[in-house]
């Protein structure tokens, strides 16, 4: 996992790692390919302390600030929307949604 997201939907990662979260690449992991999440550790002397106690914490300041008129969390949640509706759909809580984007996955669900 990093912080290697390109720039696509004119989206990266740095103003958001500045923020204390970013999108990580999940590979194949259970929660989709691409996560938005808080920051945990701080390795690199150029991140901030972490700023929030849970992911759910980081989800609702994006959602906020997209809210608000954000153009880059909005391009954060249009990136996700893209790469993992599953992941965009919790962050959104549309239920109806999650379920249909996790059905569209898991067939059977």
């Amino acid at each position: 996992m990093g912080l290697e997201v390109s720039n696509k939907s004119g989206f990266d990662n740095k103003q958001a790692a500045g923020e204390g979260w970013a999108i990580f690449d999940n590979g194949d992991g259970e929660a989709g390919p691409w996560t938005l999440n808080k920051i945990d550790t701080m390795d690199d002397p150029d991140l901030p302390d972490a700023l929030f106690d849970s992911d759910e914490a980081a989800w609702a300041f994006v959602r906020e600030q997209a809210d608000g008129g954000s153009a880059y969390h909005l391009a954060a949640l249009r990136f996700l929307e893209e790469h993992n509706p599953i992941e965009y759909a919790a962050i959104m809580d549309d239920q109806a949604a999650l379920q249909t984007a996790r059905s569209a996955l898991e067939p059977g669900m």
